[in-house]
C-alpha cells in the first residue's frame, strides 16, 4: 500500500524540516556515534538502510549536505557510492564535500583521469578524499595506483568518498562503510499507488539508498538520524 511505501521510500523537499536541521550543529550525533563504536561486540554487524527520492540535482545535493551534517564526519569515515555514469554519484560527492568544507563554491569535480582529489577541512584538522575508480583496472595498475596514493592511510585518517568501488581490490570491500547506491526510479505512475509530483516531467527521478556495513559500523545510527530529520524534523530536545 501507498502508506507502506511511505515507510520505506522518503521524499526530501526544500523545507521548514531540513533548513532546521541544516542550521543545527551535529555535535548530538557524533557523540552518538562515539557510543556506539565503544559497545561494538565482536563478528556483529549493522544493516540499516533508507531509501529517498531525488528527482533534480538540486535535491541529489541537499540529502548529501543532510548527511554531512548529521553525521559529524571524523577520521575513518568511508562512503562507497555505487551507481551507473550520470546516475548523481559526483553531485552528491560535490555537495557533501562543500558542506564539510564549508565553501559553498568549492570546485569539486569527479577525478576520473586523477585517481583522487584531496580537500582540506581545516577546522577538524582532516582532509575529505575523493576516489574515481572507474578507469582503473584492479587486477593491474589500481592496487599500484592506490599505494602511491598513499590510501591505507586515508581510511585510517581522513573522511573517504569512493566512486566505483566494486573496483577496489577485495582485501579493501569489508571495511566500515555507509554504501551510497542511485538508480533510476520508475515513470512516473509506474508503481501502484504513486503520488503525483514525485518526479519532474520526464519522469527522470532517482533512488538513492543509503546502507550501512561493515562489523561494528557507526552508521547505522546516522542513518536512523536523517530518517528522522527528513520525516519529523528532528527533536530539539
Amino acid at each position: 500500500t501507498l502508506k507502506e511505501k511511505k515507510r520505506t521510500f522518503l521524499i526530501i523537499d526544500f523545507d521548514e524540516r531540513v533548513e532546521w536541521f541544516l542550521n543545527e550543529t551535529s555535535g548530538k550525533e557524533r557523540r552518538r556515534r562515539e557510543k556506539t563504536k565503544k559497545k561494538k561486540k565482536k563478528k556483529s554487524s549493522v544493516s540499516k538502510a533508507l531509501e529517498v527520492y531525488s528527482w533534480s540535482e538540486e535535491t541529489t545535493g541537499l540529502l548529501a549536505r543532510c548527511l554531512a551534517k548529521v553525521s559529524g564526519t571524523r577520521k575513518g569515515d568511508c562512503l562507497f557510492l555505487h551507481g551507473k555514469v550520470g546516475s548523481g554519484k559526483s553531485v552528491f560527492c560535490r555537495h557533501f564535500v562543500r558542506e564539510v568544507t564549508g565553501n559553498d563554491s568549492l570546485a569539486v569535480n569527479s577525478p576520473t583521469y586523477l585517481l583522487h582529489e584531496t580537500y582540506d577541512v581545516k577546522e577538524q584538522d582532516l582532509s575529505v578524499q575523493h576516489f574515481d575508480l572507474y578507469r582503473f583496472n584492479p587486477e593491474r595498475q589500481l592496487e599500484v595506483m592506490l599505494q602511491r596514493a598513499y590510501f591505507d592511510e586515508c581510511l585510517k585518517n581522513d573522511v573517504v568518498l569512493i566512486e566505483w568501488p566494486e573496483n577496489l581490490p577485495d582485501r579493501y570491500k569489508d571495511v566500515e562503510r555507509l554504501v551510497v547506491s542511485f538508480s533510476l526510479a520508475p515513470s512516473k505512475g509506474e508503481e501502484e499507488g504513486e503520488e503525483e509530483g514525485l518526479f519532474n516531467e520526464a519522469g527522470q527521478g532517482r533512488r538513492i539508498k543509503l546502507l550501512a556495513e561493515g562489523e561494528g559500523s557507526t552508521w547505522g545510527p546516522v542513518v536512523e538520524a536523517l530518517r528522522d530529520i527528513l520525516t519529523d524534523g528532528g527533536s530539539k530536545t
